[in-house]
């Protein structure tokens, strides 16, 4: 799964490099489509798991990314969507909220450039 998948916390989202949240949904959804239950999954990160955990990851970031977009159809700012919490009852699963603040901005960064596109 290469970087695409870590499961040993949230993803990094490498806008800088032309990567975006919704190429890293497509593709691990795309994984999914193409194994099974029993198939064993090697993350680029973390220890090896299997479909349940990709589909979860998946679940995790599709519904970030869906929170940050509407913050930023209501007109909230970086900051603002950071203090909302969006990954708060993730944390507990991909680390503290601290990690979050990586992501969310990643996040953000990508969702805001399209926007304005």
């Amino acid at each position: 799964m290469g970087d695409v998948f870590n499961n040993s916390g949230y993803p990094f989202v490498d806008v800088g490099s032309g990567g975006d949240v919704d190429g890293l949904i497509r593709f691990c959804e795309q994984t999914l489509n193409a194994i099974d239950e029993d198939t064993i999954v090697i993350p680029g990160h973390g220890p090896v798991t299997n479909y349940e955990t990709l589909g979860n990851y998946v679940a995790m970031v599709r519904t970030v990314r869906d929170r940050i977009q509407a913050m930023i159809d209501q007109g909230l700012s970086l900051d603002d969507i950071s203090a909302a919490k969006p990954t708060a009852d993730f944390d507990p699963i991909y680390g503290p909220e601290a990690a979050s603040l990586g992501f969310v901005n990643r996040v953000y960064t990508d969702l805001s450039r399209k926007q304005q596109r």
